[in-house]
This record gives C-alpha cells, structure tokens and sequence, in this order.
C-alpha cells in the first residue's frame, strides 16, 4: 500500500523573497500567506547559499513546498539571497523561471537596523552605533566581527541586483519599498498579486500590522544578547547560528521570562532609533551614492526620500 506522502506530487517554487535584510520580508511573508491561493512557508530557506548548498537534493527542497500542492503560486523567504553572489545562478540553474520579490529601504536606515539586529544577535560588540559603523566603514572589525562588513554591503542594491540580471530578465523582478509596502500596504500586495498571476485579496486586518520593530536601548540589547548566548550556538566562523539542542528546563524557562520580560516591560525603555551624527552619515551617502543613483535610472522606483539623496543635515 502505497504512503500517502508517496501519491504528492514534487512542488517547485515558482517565486521567491530575496530581500532586502531588513526591508519588511517578513511583513511581506505573512501578508502572502494570508492569501488563499498563495503558499508560503514560514521562516526562511537558505538552501542556496553556502555552506548548505553542499547538502542540497531536490527531493529534500521539495519537501518544504508539500502544503502548497493546491497552490496557483508557491515561495519562500531569504532576504540574504539579494546579496550573496553565488545564489543568482544557482536559482537560475535549479529554478528555472522562478520570479523573484524585493523590498528594499533606504540603505542608510536599512544600516542602522542591520548594525542592532547582529549587536542583539552577538555578531557585533556592544558599541554605540556611531563609533561602530565607523570601525565597520574602516574594517576595524573585519578579522574579529567578519559578519559586520555585512552590514554596510547589504544597501548596495543596484550592485545586488546586477549580478541577478545576468542570469534573470528585468521584468521577473517586483521590486516595492519599505516605506510603499508599510504605508500603502493594500495596493502594493495588489500589485504583487497581478505580478504571481493570482487573484487579486484584500489583507485581513491581522496581516495590516507594521514592520518588525528593533530595539535599541543599551538595558534589552544587553538582556537579548545573553538571551541569544543561552539559546544559540555560533558556527561557520562565527558567522552563523543554530539553536542549542538541549539547553534543559532551566535554561528554557530563563529564556522565556526574559524574553518576555524585554518585550513587555523594558520594551517601555524604548526610545527609538538613535540619529546618525553628520560626519558618520556623509560617510555612508559617499558610499551609497552611485550605487543607487543605478538603482533609480535602472527602475520606476520612488526613493527620492531616502536620505542618501539628502545632505545630512
């Protein structure tokens, strides 16, 4: 008798969110997945990228898709797609015709995000963002915190997406902005809609809440760091993360009150993004500028208000 897993048929994706890091993806993830003829499996895949790509087989990349066999349009989430140069071929030669999402923010705001996701995360120290993108900007940090230079990278969009249209047309890419995606959410998931070739929903309200928001108070970065320390090991030259695999009771209960605990009751300690000072800022439009000047002659894109367009002041 034959299993009933046996009787699926392999699905392959036939789109995928590649990014920007810290550009609404996972804002953009749930709003799909509440569409009912849209398939796309929570947290992130990353299959094509080294050091897994080594272990890749079709069968096992298939699996994650088995829920979505009824699905018109079937993906999945890895922001650090857009930036990891090996992974555009590699899509190209394993999917075929897939088409491909991106959000992109302004890439000095998306830099300062980044810089306090990996202090949270441990893969910078913890330092104020001011002196830390300049040791970043200097590569102070590239021997002892390799994953920082990370940070500043991921905003080279145009350069990002060149390396796709090698191997990719234009017209498979929708690109939308942070700001478009989480002030006129409706419209740009509409537009997503048409792009996959299904009918067009509107958002249930629970899909309408904002983007992910950081922390930046130096008392929960300093609990979410040892949180993180409890619950994760570092790999890969330090580079990466998985989660521990018996951290026992006590450690899971620790975890689980101080995660709580910053995000309900030091979450009131919160004060917002701190502002960049002026010298740090010029450094990093120096540093965008080109690259997204590309960017908006390349595409029919509004980014007229990132601040990479602006003087500093």
């Amino acid at each position: 008798m034959c299993n009933k897993k046996d009787n699926l048929e392999k699905v392959s994706p036939n789109f995928a969110v590649i990014g920007a890091q810290k550009s609404a993806s996972t804002f953009l993830q749930k709003g799909l997945q509440a569409h009912s003829n849209i398939f796309i499996p929570s947290g992130e895949l990353a299959t094509f990228e080294d050091p897994y790509f080594a272990n890749y087989e079709p069968e096992s990349f298939s699996a994650n898709f088995e829920k979505g066999q009824n699905a018109k349009a079937v993906g999945f989430k890895r922001p650090n797609y857009l930036h990891e140069a090996v992974v555009p071929e590699r899509l190209a030669n394993h999917l075929p015709g897939i088409k491909l999402i991106v959000s992109l923010r302004d890439p000095i705001e998306r830099a300062v995000s980044a810089y306090f996701h990996q202090v949270r995360h441990n893969f910078a120290p913890l330092v104020e963002v001011n002196k830390g993108i300049n040791e970043i900007l200097t590569g102070r940090w590239s021997e002892e915190y390799p994953r920082t230079s990370q940070i500043i990278e991921y905003g080279r969009y145009h350069e990002q997406i060149h390396r796709y249209l090698k191997y990719f047309d234009q017209e498979d890419f929708f690109l939308t902005t942070y700001r478009d995606l989480t002030t006129r959410s409706e419209e740009v998931f509409r537009s997503i809609h048409n792009f996959l070739g299904v009918r067009r929903e509107r958002l249930p309200a629970s899909s309408k809440s904002s983007a992910q928001t950081g922390v930046y108070s130096k008392t929960r970065l300093k609990v979410a760091r040892f949180v993180n320390r409890i619950q994760f090991e570092y790999f890969y030259g330090g580079q990466r993360l998985k989660p521990r695999r018996d951290i026992g009771l006590l450690g899971c209960a620790t975890v689980w009150t101080l995660r709580n605990l910053n995000r309900y009751v030091l979450s009131l300690l919160e004060t917002g993004q701190p502002p960049l000072q002026k010298g740090v800022h010029e450094e990093l439009v120096s540093y965008y500028r080109s690259d997204m000047e590309q960017l908006r002659s390349t595409f029919d894109l509004d980014i007229e208000h990132w601040s990479v367009f602006s003087n500093g002041n």
